[in-house]
């Protein structure tokens, strides 16, 4: 594997954790699931302030259908290393995808490979696949920030891009309810109490945040990946109307988007996410 892999294994689900090193980039932290006779293997990418380790019923449910999975912290998140909740600029996320799409191709050649990310993850997904669509079999987004839901402050946006030239470094807190991201109580509760959880970012990082939302929108077009989107039809961190923007844009005809009726933002941890899983995994297994 390309980078230092820890020998022990996680505490309770066999995944094995070590970190992907490259010259003059933070280390990121993973967790692979390499399973033996694997019909497929998909990469996880969390959004933001999120981490590798709040996909652990995902990856179970996976592993069970044959599917291999590796699952990073993007760089300032989680474990891996960079500084908290920043970048300069918006592509260094999709160079961390890249380098797990190395390890995977290496890793388990010759097997289809998906991308999976998750809300500002699958933003970042979507503008590594504009760019770099080659040796993938498949996009899954879920709940992708496309653009800002009821729960985030017009005035917030404002104030936001009139900072990024005068306090581009200025850390300011998310701004958003964990109330939104599920309804079930015991999910939210471990996201509040969770060490790793990311909970402010700079003003440099939203501004990219948003001219990548506008970037993908206008590239959406040339994108010939095939692509299935889950999302919540209660979600209030994203707006759901730019989603289907970006999916009617979408150059592929082998595209698929799934509302589910009462979830909110994170549909993999409403209490209801074997719904969504399933959905996943059949997708896979038709790709």
């Amino acid at each position: 594997m390309n980078g230092r892999a820890c020998t022990r294994n996680s505490r309770d689900r066999g995944l094995k954790t070590g970190f992907l090193d490259s010259t003059g980039a933070p280390r990121l932290f993973y967790r692979a699931g390499f399973v033996d006779g694997a019909e497929a293997v998909i990469i996880l990418i969390h959004g933001f302030g999120g981490h590798s380790g709040r996909y652990g019923l995902v990856i179970d449910r996976l592993h069970e259908a044959g599917i291999a999975t590796l699952a990073i912290d993007l760089r300032g998140h989680g474990q891996s290393e960079g500084r908290r909740g920043h970048v300069d600029d918006f592509e260094e996320y999709s160079d961390d995808i890249s380098r797990a799409c190395a390890v995977v191709h290496e890793r388990m050649p010759g097997i289809p490979v998906f991308l999976m990310g998750h809300s500002m993850g699958g933003l970042a997904v979507s503008t590594f696949i504009a760019r770099h669509p080659e040796a993938l079999s498949g996009c899954i987004l879920s709940s992708p920030v496309f653009g800002v839901g009821q729960d985030v402050s017009r005035h917030k946006v404002f104030a936001l891009r009139l900072l990024k030239r005068w306090a581009p470094n200025l850390m300011v807190p998310a701004g958003f309810s964990s109330q939104n991201l599920s309804s079930d109580a015991a999910q939210v509760a471990a996201f509040s109490k969770d060490p790793h959880v990311l909970r402010r970012g700079s003003v440099r990082l939203f501004n990219e945040t948003m001219r990548a939302q506008k970037w993908i929108l206008e590239h959406a077009p040339a994108i010939g990946l095939p692509l299935l989107i889950l999302a919540g039809s209660e979600d209030r961190l994203t707006d759901l109307g730019t989603t289907r923007e970006f999916m009617s844009r979408y150059g592929s005809q082998d595209k698929v988007m799934q509302v589910f009726e009462g979830y909110r933002h994170e549909v993999f941890s409403e209490s209801e996410r074997d719904v969504p899983i399933d959905v996943m995994i059949d997708w896979i297994r038709a790709h």
